[in-house]
Parts: structure tokens; C-alpha cells; sequence
């Protein structure tokens, strides 16, 4: 299991700090395992964050990307940039809604369109700068995740990656989801995996292959889209044994859960947390994602 470098979380709780999220907002979470009847079904897990699920979802006019603003301010407040000599041109800065304590955001200093099937300069021409940013938080015990436009993001015109710290879930609860999943290799593809319990189309790739991964990105065009333009969203999850991509078959606009693929499901209200079965989690699943008969392996 990853464990966070040595003085990241003193970092991290000074920067909170200074930036005004109270501790309920990462802290004592509501957190609970949905495991299915079968010891071989792909488990997951429930949590429900007050502070994260009321933020706001209009900026009524008063700031008009809260990513720039991010950025300013880890500029010009240096007690809010994580890691200043990490990177010349994006700053890493606590999310400011956090799910899970621990947990940062990485963002370009200059705003730029989030990057999507049909554009992929932003992860490099040769994988170079996911290279870098899965560097970053392999040495810093993060896992770096992103949601495309149409998979969840939120701010789609500013790119930012997140630093999930997610896992810390998983000392209270026991490990589940892509963490607890054994990987099968895909055929006549070194370093590609498939998990044989998740029941959705997906891949798994070595983190140490950031180029192949970006390639089968671009081939992710070859699904239907969603678009009239063509992109096909999906979400890149960073786990204990590789990088996991999911497509997502339709547009879930901001929907919170409709990307937690790597098993971790969010809901919007206490009922929703008590309520919500193993049966439900995987049926909303169901309704965003593309059945794993449609065999991604084709695309690699």
C-alpha cells in the first residue's frame, strides 16, 4: 500500500490551513465497505463528505475559474504550494474541497483546455509529461487520477490533474477495488492487464509505460462518443499495481461517483450513504460505463 513522503502531511495541513478548509471537511469521514455476495466480486466502498459534496457548483459571477484562482494564490502565498520546485509551469496546492485528507491538485500556471482524446497535448507528444507527473507522485506517496470533460470534471477550460491520497480509506476498512483486484496480462501485450472481476471495459497499464498508455487514449476515439465532436470521456487511475483507464459511454456532466471505477463511491447525503447496497453502487455503474464485452484489448 502507498504510504505519503515524510513531511507531506505537515505541508499539506499548514497549507489548509492558511487557505480556511476546516478539518470536518477531510477528517472522520463516513466511510463503509459494499462487498458482493461472491468472495470474487469487485468490492467497493461508500463515503460521504459533507464539505465536499455542498461546494458550490456556480461561481455566481465572482471568480471565473477557480483553478486560476488556485494557482494565484499558491503564486503569490507560497505557504499554499506544496512542492514550488517540482514544476516550472504547474504549482501543487491542496484540493480545497479535499475527499479524503492528504489529498492536492496540480495545475498549470497558464490555463489551458483539459486535454481529451482528440487532443492529448497536455500529457505529451511521447507520454513525456504524464511520465513526469507519475514521477511526482510515486516519490511524494500519491496516486495521480483524472476525469476527462463528460467523466466528471468540472472545470473542463483549466487542465488539472489530482494527487489522491484515497487509499488512507483502506486502513480503516481493508483493502477492495483496483487496490485489492489480482491482474490477468493481456495477450501478445507486455505490460497491459485486465481485472477479471470488474465487470466493465477497461485496461491496466505498468506505470512505467506512460507512451502506450497515451496511445491507447487516442484509440479510445474509436468508441462511440457522446459528442458530436468525437471525444470519448473517460477517467486514469493511479493505483498500488498500475494505471487503470475506464471510458465512460455518456456524458455524466459533474455527476459525483459516476467515475469511481477504482472503487470508491461517492454519495451526496447521509440517507444516500445509509441506503445505498452493493446492488445500487454497481447499477449506477452499469448505466455510465461499457460492458467489458466490447473488448478494449483491440484498441491497444
Amino acid at each position: 500500500m502507498a504510504s505519503l513522503s515524510n513531511g507531506y502531511m505537515e505541508k499539506w495541513k499548514v497549507a489548509v490551513s492558511a487557505m480556511g478548509i476546516p478539518e470536518e471537511f477531510y477528517s472522520n469521514l463516513n466511510v463503509r465497505r459494499l462487498d458482493g455476495k461472491s468472495k470474487s466480486d469487485y468490492s467497493l466502498a461508500v463515503i460521504f463528505n459533507p464539505g465536499r459534496i455542498n461546494r458550490p457548483t456556480q461561481n455566481n459571477g465572482v471568480v471565473n475559474c477557480h483553478m486560476c484562482r488556485m494557482a494565484n494564490e499558491a503564486l503569490n502565498e507560497p505557504v499554499k504550494n506544496l512542492y514550488p520546485n517540482s514544476f516550472q509551469d504547474m504549482i501543487v496546492t491542496p484540493n480545497g474541497f479535499p475527499p479524503s485528507i492528504g489529498a492536492s491538485m496540480i495545475i498549470p500556471i497558464k490555463e489551458i483546455p483539459m486535454y481529451s482524446t482528440k487532443n492529448l497535448t497536455n500529457l505529451g507528444e511521447n507520454g513525456e509529461n504524464l511520465a513526469r507527473l507519475l514521477k511526482f507522485t510515486g516519490d511524494n506517496g500519491l496516486f495521480l487520477y483524472h476525469q476527462t470533460f463528460g467523466a466528471g470534471a468540472t472545470i473542463p477550460i483549466h487542465e488539472h490533474f489530482h494527487g489522491t491520497t484515497l487509499y488512507k480509506f483502506q486502513e480503516s476498512i481493508g483493502e477492495f477495488g483496483f487496490d485489492k483486484e489480482n491482474l490477468e496480462p493481456v495477450k501478445r501485450n507486455k505490460g497491459v492487464y485486465t481485472m477479471p472481476n470488474f465487470p466493465f471495459a477497461h485496461l491496466v497499464f505498468d506505470k512505467e509505460d506512460p507512451l502506450k498508455i497515451v496511445n491507447f487514449i487516442k484509440n479510445l476515439n474509436e468508441l462511440p462518443s457522446p459528442f458530436e465532436t468525437g471525444e470519448v470521456p473517460h477517467t486514469m487511475s493511479e493505483g498500488n499495481k498500475g494505471i487503470l483507464i475506464v471510458p465512460t459511454r455518456i456524458d455524466v456532466l459533474r455527476s459525483m461517483g459516476s467515475e469511481r471505477a477504482p472503487g470508491y463511491f461517492f454519495v451526496g447525503s447521509l440517507e444516500d450513504f445509509n441506503a445505498t447496497t452493493y446492488e445500487s453502487a454497481m447499477g449506477f455503474m452499469k448505466e455510465r460505463f461499457f460492458s467489458k464485452e466490447i473488448s478494449l484489448e483491440k484498441l491497444i
